[in-house]
């Protein structure tokens, strides 16, 4: 897929490490591939479906970005995002959620660094995604 200047994002490392967490398959497969066709440099990505594996990951392993769902079970988004930020202030956190205008203060006072609504367009992940990374 070639895409145009203004959907690149511009990594300042060759390989950026992204964690997805979203209860759905689908939803974690589509945000994946989007990812992988507006970035110029390699990323690893980890998917996870649950807030528990979420706030597990992110304490054993280094990521330079998480990009989460609101609805996940164990714990939702938010509480993930809490739990997190206890022991880690620094990762960007981007909720993507067909729910986010609805939970977005909650979702700041969190730790959300930022979010944005499904369904979702390829330009605004990408400029949220280099904005970040």
């Amino acid at each position: 897929m070639n895409l145009s200047k203004e959907y690149t994002i511009d990594l300042k490392m060759e390989t950026k490490k992204i964690i997805i967490a979203d209860v759905n398959p689908e939803s974690r497969k589509w945000i994946k591939l989007d990812l992988d066709s507006i970035k110029d440099k390699e990323l690893k990505i980890d998917e996870i479906s649950t807030g528990n594996d979420l706030v597990e990951k992110v304490s054993t392993e280094n990521y330079d970005l998480g990009v989460i769902a609101y609805k996940l079970p164990e714990l939702d988004g938010i509480e993930a995002t809490k739990k997190i930020r206890e022991t880690d202030k620094n990762i960007p956190i981007i909720m993507v959620s067909g729910l986010y205008e609805f939970v977005k203060e909650r979702a700041k006072k969190a730790g959300i660094t930022d979010g944005i609504s499904k369904p979702y367009d390829l330009k605004e992940l990408a400029d949220l995604v280099n904005k970040y990374l």
